[in-house]
């Protein structure tokens, strides 16, 4: 299990549980910079280096708790950027991966730009250029950096600012290899997102092998709270005991 942009696994608790009552083994982790995991500066969101980490953690649980767990029957969840992520890694592995659940995931990022751009405006992005300019060259003096909130609707999360606006975030988009998945995905989507597009979701649906879309008249947000979080858990569950086992 991965999470998203600002968040770490101690978010995924009540997911986890949710899974382990259904029969599921779990692994979640950090991605580096974030949470429990080593790195500084702390939470640098780094694409490239989340998809290593995920493959770092899907190759520990198929050759450290291969004793434990059937590493044959794997199958990869992730939410937001992490949804993003596991359609990344589906993609890379093959026949490896058994099923995928992408929960309201980052799929492309041409799309997610034009809506925060939309979302916050000519002065909100002004702002936040800026504030990525001043953390560039804190950066050159090795700190301290500037933060920045993730979002309007989820200050508490914070992550560097210069990274809000850097280019592998602008290029990031899963969507372009899913069709190299094999697995079965279960692409679990808001339908009033606003942050990665419902409409990223729907077309992502079209070029899978083999992909369902599961749609929930809420915000991006909304999936993890009652009563979308259970309704969602349980499509995910569904899906996992028919393709993941």
């Amino acid at each position: 299990m991965g999470h998203g942009l600002g968040g770490d696994k101690s978010h995924l608790h009540h997911y986890a549980v949710q899974f382990v009552n259904s029969g599921f083994a779990v692994f979640s982790s950090d991605y580096r910079f974030w949470g429990d995991s080593e790195g500084e500066p702390r939470r640098w969101i780094a694409p490239p280096k989340q998809v290593e980490d995920w493959l770092s953690a899907v190759t520990f649980v198929q050759t450290q708790l291969s004793s434990s767990v059937d590493a044959a029957r794997l199958s990869l969840w992730g939410t937001s950027f992490g949804g993003g992520h596991v359609v990344t890694i589906a993609a890379k592995l093959g026949s490896q991966v058994k099923a995928v659940v992408s929960q309201v995931p980052h799929l492309d990022s041409r799309l997610a730009s034009s809506l925060n751009l939309l979302n916050r405006g000519m002065l909100g992005n002004s702002v936040l250029g800026a504030a990525s300019l001043a953390d560039r060259a804190a950066e050159k003096k090795n700190g301290p950096y500037l933060y920045v909130p993730l979002s309007a609707s989820w200050r508490k999360f914070v992550t560097r600012a210069c990274l809000a606006s850097d280019p592998a975030m602008g290029t990031y988009s899963p969507i372009d290899r899913i069709h190299a998945a094999t697995a079965p995905i279960l692409i679990v989507a808001a339908k009033k997102d606003g942050l990665c597009p419902y409409a990223a979701a729907q077309a992502a649906q079209r070029k899978a092998v083999n992909a369902t879309l599961a749609t929930f008249d809420c915000g991006h947000f909304d999936i993890y709270n009652a009563p979308w979080f259970q309704q969602a858990v349980d499509e995910e569950v569904k899906f996992l005991l028919k393709y993941g086992v």
